[in-house]
């Protein structure tokens, strides 16, 4: 079931499952002081036709780590799982994990998406099935380590974000700037056995103003702890 909620001032749609945290708190980047008017490189997408509604923010939840975020024209799928109830995800040393709830939609039922936000590469984060068919011209923002993996599968626009940079993704006055930000996958020892993962800001605004709506995805479960030493003083609007 749909349900509508208020993302931190901008309209926006958000499925029952989605675990939502709203502030409207003032602040800055903790001790780290990232200048978030700086990015790596833009990415500028090919402009398309606009209904020329007011620059709205749109989440709907898919299932464990996957959801679409729309803002303003603008399009991103996250940690893409199309995996149904049951089938298992490849998690490598042999493991895997098991698909305990069916997706809200299958892969083939997406809107045209812009761009994927990818916290770590793992097989229930990026499914075999998105591999085989997700478009291999799609750019895909990750952590450094996941981007020649994603290559080596044939996605041919991997970005790699160090922690504490950040890229911007435009088209035309519209734009969406990730920033990389810490995350833990899970405690030691095991964290040696996995990949490493990040946590991302999206921040997203029109023109020459400021922020409109900023957007926190953990990267996973075990970031729970990490959220209140990284991201204290950023005014976040909504966090999946």
């Amino acid at each position: 079931m749909m349900t509508d909620t208020d993302l931190g001032g901008a309209s926006g749609r958000t499925s029952g499952g989605a675990a939502l945290g709203v502030g409207g708190h003032r602040g800055l980047y903790r001790s780290q002081e990232v200048d978030v008017n700086r990015s790596r490189s833009d990415l500028v997408l090919e402009d398309r036709e606009h209904d020329g509604r007011p620059a709205t923010a749109q989440l709907t939840f898919i299932g464990t780590a996957t959801a679409l975020i729309e803002w303003s024209g603008l399009t991103i799928l996250t940690g893409p799982n199309f995996l149904h109830q049951g089938d298992h995800a490849p998690l490598g040393y042999g493991l895997s994990s098991k698909r305990l709830t069916e997706p809200a939609m299958d892969l083939d039922e997406l809107p045209p998406v812009d761009f994927v936000v990818l916290s770590h590469h793992h097989g229930d984060h990026f499914d075999p099935l998105v591999v085989e068919r997700l478009s291999t011209d799609l750019p895909i923002i990750t952590e450094p380590p996941s981007a020649p993996k994603l290559v080596r599968q044939g996605f041919r626009r991997a970005i790699p974000v160090q922690t504490w940079s950040s890229t911007t993704v435009r088209r035309g006055d519209t734009w969406i700037r990730i920033t990389s930000l810490p995350a833990k996958h899970a405690p030691q020892p095991l964290r040696l056995l996995l990949p490493k993962v990040m946590g991302s800001m999206l921040e997203c605004g029109t023109g020459d103003g400021d922020v409109s709506f900023r957007l926190y995805i953990t990267g996973t479960r075990s970031t729970t702890r990490t959220w209140s030493r990284s991201v204290i003083g950023i005014p976040t609007s909504t966090c999946v």
